[in-house]
């Protein structure tokens, strides 16, 4: 299977989100994300440091309404209104539920991002599950 291999964090100097290729320090004390996705600033790639945490994996998947889906992120299955997050257990993504504990990433067209674990904490507390 080919697929994207890409990474997402968020920066510790604004309140964004950045895509692109992972740099870090093998004690993951810092984590940088180059992006890939256009120039800024005169025609140089975007270089920023991102909240460690906050890093995660492109997983392949898109979502119900096209969305690429990320390690962290939080999806809610269409019908069931159930909340999973989207987990890395190697080898594999996988879904984490309090109900089930960990299930396979099957069925991503079925689920939709509903936000993810750093921006949307609360989807984990109260959430429907």
């Amino acid at each position: 299977m080919k697929r994207e291999i890409k990474f997402r964090g968020k920066s510790i100097h604004e309140d964004v989100w950045l895509y692109g290729w992972l740099m870090q320090a093998t004690d993951w004390s810092k984590a940088m994300i180059q992006e890939f996705e256009g120039k800024r600033d005169g025609g140089y790639d975007l270089c920023a440091e991102v909240i460690p945490d906050t890093v995660g994996q492109f997983t392949g998947l898109l979502d119900a309404c096209g969305n690429e889906i990320y390690e962290g992120d939080i999806l809610r299955e269409q019908g069931t209104g159930k909340l999973v997050q989207v987990v890395y257990d190697a080898p594999e993504f996988v879904f984490k539920s309090n109900q089930f504990g960990y299930v396979f990433l099957n069925h991503p067209e079925n689920f939709e991002v509903a936000g993810n674990a750093y921006d949307n904490p609360e989807l984990l507390k109260g959430g429907r599950e």
